[in-house]
């Protein structure tokens, strides 16, 4: 585990973040410095490509952190050595949402950009290695992939462990499902390391609690306007002809919710369960 109290203003964790996004692993590690003060950290670099999630880190945490660009083409020797790198590589060829192309060494896939590790192991010897990806990597085809990149871990000197944990236990309203891995280098001081996932936080507030139960019918859409907005739309026959309006039965939590679309019941529910919408839908949802 990391000890926070070694880590301090004079000896701050020193961070690396590949794949950066926005930088959430900065949030996060800005979040725990709130939580125990005597704590600190120092973000010596990150990795990201995509011009607006450069944009939004650069507006989160400033423009002096340098960015290194394209993760295959760093060279690591002239990066600043660093106590822990955040790993989140590209998902969309785990993921149960995405054609599922996998992670073979020389496919190109944006997957396969996880096994970039090794390079950084061969120049980088980081105290701790955080990979947070997809459940889809454990799925029965996707699985080797994971269980390589533990092995390649372990080649390396790192003792790893893994568990799937959901947003929605840990005070995010997402039911987000994701495997994170923890490798922590074995040392003469601490050969065999430990570590403990943090337990759920208990849920105190639900939808149900912010849900009101009388709303005035001027915040709904008529269904013949509905449908006339619907209709305008470059939506398929299968949609323009579904069923209007579907019951959802109640959820674990006691709340129960009534949906108007223009999706049929097999659409909405596949909606429900990926997460994903087409162009020209809507989903209207109140407490019943």
């Amino acid at each position: 585990m990391i000890q926070i109290s070694k880590y301090n203003k004079q000896h701050p964790l020193q961070v690396f973040e590949a794949f950066a996004g926005y930088g959430s692993q900065s949030l996060a590690f800005k979040y725990l410095k709130e939580k125990h003060p005597e704590f600190d950290f120092e973000v010596v670099g990150f990795s990201e490509i995509e011009p607006s999630a450069i944009q939004a880190y650069r507006l989160l945490h400033g423009r002096e952190i340098p960015n290194f660009g394209n993760i295959a083409l760093i060279d690591w020797n002239e990066v600043p050595d660093f106590d822990f790198i955040s790993w989140s590589s590209p998902c969309q060829d785990f993921s149960n949402a995405g054609l599922r192309k996998g992670a073979e060494e020389g496919s190109g896939t944006r997957s396969s950009l996880i096994f970039q590790e090794r390079r950084m192991l061969e120049a980088k010897h980081p105290k701790y290695v955080m990979l947070e990806n997809v459940k889809g990597l454990l799925s029965k085809s996707m699985r080797k992939y994971f269980f390589q990149y533990i092995r390649d871990l372990d080649s390396y000197g790192y003792t790893s462990f893994y568990k799937v944990l959901d947003a929605k236990d840990y005070g995010v309203p997402q039911h987000r499902e994701r495997i994170f891995v923890i490798s922590i280098l074995r040392t003469e001081d601490e050969p065999n390391p430990e570590y403990h996932f943090p337990s759920p936080i208990k849920l105190e507030t639900t939808v149900e609690d912010i849900l009101e139960d009388d709303v005035s019918p001027e915040y709904f859409m008529s269904q013949p306007l509905l449908e006339k907005y619907l209709c305008k739309a470059d939506i398929n026959e299968s949609i323009k002809n579904s069923t209007p309006k579907i019951s959802i039965p109640k959820t674990a939590d006691g709340c129960s919710v009534a949906v108007t679309s223009s999706f049929s019941m097999t659409s909405v529910m596949n909606m429900l369960d990926t997460g994903h919408y087409p162009k020209g839908g809507v989903l209207i949802i109140k407490k019943l």
